[in-house]
């Protein structure tokens, strides 16, 4: 059976966010087999991370890592992913949210393609408290798709308009070992484009994107965590 983890970075006042991606975990119509969250600029002594802990970790597999040094999102998903075992490793913000059969839908990608990176697509959210999770059954996996853009980014080498959530990528566990997210403050930003970018190289063709929208991305974001 194919194991799937989520990677989640986050920063300290990202912390009062990640209920609401722990909700959408929890209405997951396959769960995670672990859940890895990186925070930096924090401790143990932080109260709200004590209170997501105690409530969301009877309910899954769940570990958040904390570091007092400042860290980049970068910095936060090479962690965060250095510590799953899973053999897919699903990337989520602290601040955006599932459809209920997003990590569902992925692991049917990895099992039905050779694939090593499923890219999706998204919508966009105002407030995530306002938000209705439906359970859409409709979905179309489209193989080879995906190239690596002049700018580095994933792009659809059919529908250059194809709404592509780079953040929101899922990896196979063994790209790890040789690609992960560029930490150098001059990437900042741009981190999650260049590394989808240069898994794609790396891996060419064995790619899957999914034209359903898998996410919310819930505009706001920050690069130093």
């Amino acid at each position: 059976m194919i194991t799937i983890g989520v990677a989640i970075p986050c920063y300290v006042h990202h912390i009062s966010k990640l209920s609401s991606v722990f909700d959408s975990i929890l209405q997951q119509t396959v769960k995670p087999d672990h859940v890895v969250v990186s925070c930096s600029s924090t401790n143990s002594d932080n109260v709200q991370i004590a209170q997501l802990i105690e409530k969301y970790s009877p309910l899954f597999r769940l570990d958040i890592i904390l570091t007092t040094d400042r860290k980049n999102a970068a910095e936060n998903r090479n962690i965060a992913s250095r510590f799953l075992e899973t053999d897919i490793i699903s990337y989520m913000d602290a601040d955006d949210m599932m459809y209920p059969m997003r990590l569902e839908i992925i692991i049917k990608a990895f099992q039905n393609t050779d694939c090593k990176i499923v890219l999706h697509s998204y919508d966009i959210g105002d407030n995530p408290n306002n938000v209705q999770l439906e359970c859409g059954m409709e979905y179309g996996i489209e193989y080879g798709k995906l190239i690596r853009a002049p700018s580095g980014c994933a792009l659809h080498s059919e529908n250059h308009y194809a709404k592509i959530h780079h953040a929101h990528s899922s990896i196979s566990r063994e790209i790890i070992n040789s690609i992960q997210y560029r930490e150098e403050m001059e990437y900042a930003r741009r981190e999650d484009s260049l590394f989808c970018g240069d898994v794609l190289s790396y891996v060419q063709s064995k790619n899957v994107y999914i034209p359903q929208s898998l996410s919310i991305y819930f505009e706001e974001g920050q690069t130093i965590l």
